[in-house]
């Protein structure tokens, strides 16, 4: 399998949070403000990454770096 493509990183969290998600729904039962976690980190990965699929979102990284700058003084 050639790899030539860029992982798409908010994509990859928001799928695999949607793994863990259903995967711990059908185990056992998990407290309801860790399944709504984990769905707004699903439903914020699905649409970071789709748009970030055909946008460029540097000034999101920037305003995010920037924010946890502020926030960690």
């Amino acid at each position: 399998m050639n790899r030539n493509y860029k992982t798409n990183k908010p994509l990859f969290i928001g799928v695999l949070a949607s793994g863990i998600y259903f995967f711990t729904k059908g185990i056992m039962p998990v407290p309801d403000v860790l399944q709504g976690f984990l769905i707004g980190i699903v439903f914020a990965g699905y649409f970071v990454g789709i748009y970030g699929l055909r946008h460029d979102i540097s000034k999101l990284k920037e305003w995010k770096k920037s924010l946890l700058k502020r926030l960690s003084v």
